[in-house]
């Protein structure tokens, strides 16, 4: 099997497991796994902020924000 597949599959059982548990926020949690993808170089720093830019996130955003 790939590494990076594997990686990317015990990231996934972890981030579950952190949002079934509801100790930390899941924004922190969603953002912890963008740090730790670019962290390991299964992505690069681009592609793993490039969602940020798009409009419905930033709606979304500006929603729950104010």
């Amino acid at each position: 099997m790939n590494s990076q597949l594997v990686w990317v599959l015990i990231l996934l059982l972890i981030v579950a497991t952190l949002f079934m548990a509801n100790k930390i926020r899941m924004d922190v949690v969603a953002l912890l796994v963008i740090v730790a993808l670019v962290l390991s170089g299964t992505l690069t720093l681009k592609q793993a902020t490039i969602g940020f830019s798009d409009p419905n996130v930033l709606l979304t955003c500006g929603t729950f924000c104010f």
